[in-house]
């Protein structure tokens, strides 16, 4: 069975890696577990803070949108599903 989460994810870029902090959207109405991870690059951070260090985009285009969003400092939306992360949107 495929695992699917769908998260909010806040990036900071720092002297020593990427850092990804991922949470439950707030329309769950669960409580907002927080999780975090440091990698040298998005998908890894990302990957670390699921404790799936095998994360990757699905694509090179959610990889690129992806990243042009956190330049913007920008809150991202991802779809995680098995080892593929899914750019749903940005805010």
């Amino acid at each position: 069975m495929a695992m699917r989460e769908i998260l909010q994810c806040f990036i900071q870029d720092g002297p020593d890696g990427v850092q990804a902090v991922l949470t439950a959207p707030a329309s769950k109405g669960c409580d907002r577990h927080v999780r975090s991870g440091r990698g040298h690059t998005l998908d890894g951070a990302i990957g670390a803070a699921m404790g799936r260090p095998n994360m990757r985009f699905a694509t090179a285009i959610d990889e690129r949108d992806a990243e042009i969003a956190v330049f913007r400092r920008r809150c991202l939306t991802l779809l995680a599903k098995d080892n593929e992360i899914c750019l749903v949107g940005s805010q």
